[in-house]
């Protein structure tokens, strides 16, 4: 009966997000919902979305940085709080339907990987000036930061990772 209670596509989208990254957040930590008033249907909706700093294999612990593990089940190498409501809705067929239906029409347009590593190249343009000013304010290319899995030479080295990584997750 969760369908009655919950904005399912929400969810959905939550949950797509925060695989897609593979945040060691998600589900436990830096999750929010909130519920529509009851005059506009009074469900609950997931999201907002965000607080990626520990995603797309930024994090050197708990098997997290890898690429192909499923961050809903994330408790399973950690041991760490999950809570329960997110198992049940993966378990759930009808979920799963609605899941894998919303991921086929997104990876063929704005999930799509060539998409992605497209965007991904022109926020790198973007940033250019500013990591410039970054980095030389904070002198840590090369250097391991907590929790880093990967410690890039150069920003193009950075970025590179970060595309082989989303390519290899998309995957």
């Amino acid at each position: 009966g969760y369908r009655s209670w919950l904005d399912v596509p929400s969810f959905i989208d939550y949950m797509m997000m925060q695989e897609i990254s593979r945040n060691i957040d998600a589900y436990r930590l830096s999750t929010f919902m909130y519920k529509e008033k009851d005059s506009d249907g009074g469900k609950i909706y997931g999201g907002p979305i965000w607080d990626f700093n520990l995603g797309y294999g930024n994090e050197d612990f708990c098997d997290a940085g890898l690429p192909d593990t499923w961050a809903f089940q994330y408790n399973q190498t950690c041991g760490s709080p999950f809570p329960f409501f997110w198992g049940k809705l993966v378990n759930d067929p009808s979920f799963r339907d609605d899941f894998n239906c919303r991921w086929q029409a997104l990876r063929s347009d704005v999930l799509n990987t060539d998409t992605i590593l497209h965007f991904i190249d022109s926020m790198a343009i973007i940033l250019n000036d500013a990591q410039i000013r970054n980095f030389e304010r904070w002198d840590i290319l090369g250097t391991y930061v907590w929790p880093n899995a990967y410690v890039g030479q150069d920003y193009a080295d950075e970025v590179q990772y970060l595309k082989t990584w989303v390519s290899q997750r998309l995957s």
